[in-house]
């Protein structure tokens, strides 16, 4: 008998399970690829336990263990390649990324991320950080990226003037300014254009769609970051990926605001796609490939398949809620700028749901006509993002979309 009262072989495997436990916690909270070793630690331990039980029915139980879990470890190496990604952190400095062969994609030097119960994800504040982009293991594009106490994207060396107004940017990481400096984003070129007249605030944030824009003006959240300069214009760069993203058909979406029609047919916010707890473990779980490659497959299968006429009167109607809001409380225009030409084949249905509703648009594409003959001078290598060329024609043609209204109508247009 052992000291914990057990027969022996009994409490060494009690002893290894609850060791095993402890270990595989800390190596979930702390190390960046941590499936590997823990399934690694544990075929070890389950073949010691079914070697030290062989003559016991216990032998079956452990050698089950040491089975299962190689074929999870086999699993996670197929899924990854190499047993290099496992224990690879992400790149620290953009020095290091030069100097040395890396992974295609675009990483940065900080983790800016940070749960948000009303909108799912937004960025963490007073953050400076670089966005690198490889390909080929070469650096595509080294940017700075800062972003201030509110969690809002900036331009620090921008020098404000005494605007009297603002104008509010929302969108996705097009609007964010993934690729671009802080400097180029078009917030900061439309700023510029309206030299000192208007103070931009950025809320665009990479991932968020037309239902985190109308959940923050819902709870009124742009409040906080205005002051006392109201607004005068709000623009929202829309993207015909976001009717999937309303949907909650992506795969990063977690909690964020789910919007649904009632049986009037009336839009409604039905909470979030999945509680924020959920979405924090099951974050630590994705770690192992092996999850996540079931969780993808599970969450596609999964999805509620609505039709494109469906998804496309949901995004409409999440754009024109949050349209009649901002409107009624400011007292100013709303503008939509849609990433997408007639050969997007909801670009008719969209023109007239839009026009139906008398809201405000444009085409990307009508903004800037020379974009038809070709993306690649538009946009960033190796990336659908706009450069920083597009954001600058961007940015100026809302100064003129601006200016244009106050000859008409005077400054009280805005």
């Amino acid at each position: 008998m052992s000291s914990l009262g057990l027969p022996r072989g009994r409490a060494l495997a009690v002893l290894f399970l609850l060791s095993w436990g402890v270990f595989s916690i800390f190596c979930i909270k702390f190390v960046p690829r941590p499936f590997v070793l823990i399934e690694g630690v544990g075929i070890v331990g389950f073949a010691f336990l079914s070697w030290y039980f062989r003559q016991t029915l216990a032998f079956k139980f452990a050698l089950n263990g040491v089975f299962l879990l190689t074929l999870a470890l086999g699993g996670e190496l197929c899924l990854n390649g190499t047993l290099e990604h496992f224990f690879s952190a992400k790149v620290a400095l953009p020095e290091v990324v030069k100097a040395v062969s890396v992974p295609d994609g675009v990483r940065s030097t900080e983790d800016y991320f940070r749960d948000d119960s009303e909108l799912g994800v937004a960025a963490k504040p007073n953050m400076a950080f670089r966005y690198v982009r490889t390909a080929g293991g070469k650096v595509v594009f080294d940017v700075p990226v800062t972003i201030n106490q509110d969690g809002l994207r900036y331009d620090p060396a921008l020098k404000i003037g005494s605007p009297t107004r603002s104008a509010l940017f929302f969108g996705d990481s097009f609007t964010f300014g993934l690729g671009v400096a802080d400097g180029e984003v078009f917030p900061v070129q439309f700023e510029k254009a309206m030299q000192g007249r208007f103070r931009a605030f950025n809320l665009g944030f990479q991932g968020h769609g037309p239902h985190q824009l109308l959940r923050r003006l819902e709870i009124n959240d742009e409040a906080k970051f205005v002051s006392d300069l109201r607004p005068g214009l709000a623009v929202y760069l829309a993207h015909p990926d976001h009717l999937e993203w309303a949907a909650g058909r992506s795969t990063w979406e977690g909690a964020g605001p789910r919007y649904e029609f009632d049986k009037n047919g009336l839009l409604y916010f039905e909470g979030h796609f999945q509680p924020l707890i959920w979405v924090k473990v099951k974050r630590r779980l994705e770690l192992s490939a092996l999850f996540h490659w079931g969780a993808q497959k599970y969450a596609q299968r999964s999805m509620v398949k609505n039709s494109r006429e469906y998804d496309l009167l949901r995004f409409v109607e999440i754009v024109d809620a949050s349209r009649k809001i901002f409107e009624k409380r400011y007292r100013c225009r709303f503008f939509l700028i849609l990433w997408a030409d007639r050969n997007w084949p909801l670009y008719d249905d969209f023109a007239k749901e839009a026009k139906a509703r008398n809201m405000s648009w444009v085409s990307v594409f009508d903004m800037i006509p020379e974009m038809r003959s070709g993306l690649s001078s538009y946009t960033l290598a190796f990336d659908g993002h706009p450069n920083a060329r597009t954001h600058k024609l961007i940015g100026e043609y809302l100064s003129r979309y601006v200016v244009s209204f106050v000859e008409k109508e005077g400054d009280r247009a805005f």
